[in-house]
């Protein structure tokens, strides 16, 4: 064998040799595509923090469910359904590709009659608690139990003014959670949100001057700060409104922090999820999008993910404590509007339906009058303020006006962009509404296609400022994600509005009121048992706590 003239080195080996060469070729080469598998197969670390799981323990047997009243395969059921563990995405799945469904509503669950368990003359008493909370913006607000309720507690026994003389006595009282709503806070939204919480756990609403005033304690003869008093109270935090407290050097470093916070937020950084001990999500969209966050970007001080799902107060039972029960009309179609002060409600895309199509219904718009002045609004159909089929009221409504459209209203029309949670559609719930909303999270969460009427959406919409959103403009947002917005048209709200009307009848609009006027009830259910866990998840940190500390 020649190359060139001579004999490679190859050929002049001799066999033994030869043969060894091609073992430590083969080996060299097995070596090298083994250590290439597993560097390039084997899944990549996500993030540069460690990641810790963000799991709540699972619901404890002792959680007092009355299976007397539920049944025992009702209750059993309704355990499974309070675990995260249930609701989890796999660890390597993006939330593009996973696309299992929920039955936010399984049928088991909901033979059961969960309007039960809620009783009227509380209703009664947060709704009325919801008006004082918009009033009186500055107080402190404790809760108030059921049975002190029953026993006839009023609102005024909740409230505690600045200069109460029981105020250092009540502040050192230290529950396991505090919630800072601070007076500037105190709209429709935040009172809801906060009230929510009063009622489900033993805590207060806490203003401002709470955490910077000081106080004197006759007990000890000095004065001394409510972060003194309970440095080991939790306190929830809505949204980014901290105000800066967790940085200041009075701020007790074992103060845990719990985050109840909307993912469509702008303002929310990682910082926000990674400085909180507790993350409370309103909906299975939030859980799963704050969960996949953590997978992807770390859980250095192993923050834990609570889906507890939320409720509102229901103003229809001011109705009901005057035996003013309204019946509803289903055969009439006549839908209301009304989106507060929010421009994600697609208000001008519904006056542009009822404006392209004159056979659509009486549409009746609540609007406060600064909406009609937005930049937004300018190019839409608001100069005409009562055309052929609908009418708009540009007024801003109250608490007591806002009850009355919802017990004086059969059908609403509520297709949001994007929602926090929802409030008003949950009212609408709790009314026994018909509601049409968007087909899209959080809304489709609320409504369902059995109960109510879903909106096509053209698609999903992801914005560069949320840290949710799927497109976030920085490293550390959410990957591989959806959009949290919705874009929907006017072609889409026409679409189902001729459903409503053309596939329906009205004792069908009327199981629909029925059944998610129940789904109201069973969300409360839901939130309330959360709050139980919730509380004694936090005594049990708290206790674990003192335990290494004696």
């Amino acid at each position: 064998m020649k190359t060139n003239g001579r004999l490679s080195l190859f050929a002049r080996c001799c066999n033994r040799h030869r043969i060894l060469l091609l073992l430590a070729c083969i080996t060299i080469l097995s070596v090298y595509n083994l250590s290439s598998f597993f560097f390039i197969t084997q899944p990549k670390p996500l993030s540069k923090y460690p990641y810790h799981s963000t799991h709540p323990p699972n619901i404890r047997a002792d959680l007092n469910i009355d299976s007397g009243v539920l049944g025992a395969y009702v209750q059993e059921r309704f355990y499974d359904f309070l675990n995260e563990s249930t609701y989890d995405v796999p660890l390597h799945s993006s939330l593009l590709e996973w696309n299992d469904t929920v039955d936010y509503y399984p049928e088991t669950l909901m033979e059961t009659n969960w309007s039960h368990e809620l009783h009227l003359k509380e209703s009664i008493f947060f709704v009325n608690l919801q008006h004082r909370c918009l009033i009186d913006r500055g107080v402190l607000i404790r809760s108030v139990s059921r049975s002190q309720i029953e026993m006839g507690s009023t609102v005024s026994d909740a409230m505690i003014f600045r200069n109460d003389s029981r105020l250092v006595s009540i502040l050192k009282e230290c529950p396991a959670i505090d919630v800072y709503v601070p007076e500037s806070l105190r709209g429709d939204g935040y009172c809801e949100d906060g009230l929510a919480y009063l009622r489900g756990l033993n805590t207060r609403l806490m203003p401002r001057w709470v955490f910077e005033d000081s106080f004197y304690d006759p007990a000890v003869g000095k004065i001394i700060t409510y972060f003194e008093m309970c440095p080991s109270t939790a306190v929830v935090f809505l949204n980014h409104y901290w105000d800066g407290f967790n940085k200041l050097p009075t701020w007790p470093k074992e103060k845990p922090i719990y985050l109840m916070f909307n993912a469509e937020m702008y303002e929310i950084t990682p910082e926000h999820l990674w400085l909180s001990d507790v993350v409370l999500t309103k909906s299975l969209d939030a859980y799963r999008r704050t969960t996949k966050w953590f997978q992807q970007n770390g859980n250095p001080k192993g923050t834990v993910v609570f889906y507890t799902r939320h409720t509102t107060t229901d103003v229809t039972t001011l109705a009901a404590q005057a035996s003013k029960i309204i019946e509803k009309d289903f055969n009439e179609v006549r839908i209301r509007h009304a989106p507060g002060g929010s421009h994600q409600k697609n208000t001008p895309a519904i006056a542009k339906c009822w404006m392209e199509d004159p056979s659509m219904p009486l549409l009746e718009i609540f609007v406060p009058p600064e909406m009609m002045r937005w930049r937004e609004f300018a190019r839409s159909p608001w100069n005409l303020l009562n055309h052929s089929n609908y009418k708009v009221y540009p007024t801003r409504l109250s608490a007591k006006d806002f009850g009355d459209v919802l017990t004086h209203s059969t059908f609403f029309l509520c297709p949001s962009a994007m929602e926090g949670y929802g409030h008003y559609i949950n009212q609408a719930r709790a009314a026994g509404g018909v509601v049409l909303t968007t087909n899209a999270p959080p809304m489709n969460e609320l409504v369902t296609s059995s109960s109510g009427f879903l909106v096509s959406i053209e698609r999903r919409k992801s914005d560069p400022k949320q840290l949710l959103g799927g497109a976030y403009e920085a490293p550390d947002g959410l990957k591989n994600s959806p959009g949290i917005g919705a874009l929907v048209k006017w072609e889409n709200i026409c679409e189902a509005v001729s459903r409503l009307i053309s596939d329906t009848t009205p004792k069908e609009r009327e199981m629909m009121s029925l059944k998610v006027k129940r789904q109201y009830a069973f969300d409360t259910n839901f939130f309330l048992y959360k709050m139980r866990v919730l509380e004694a998840f936090a005594w049990d940190k708290l206790a674990k706590k003192l335990s290494k500390e004696s």
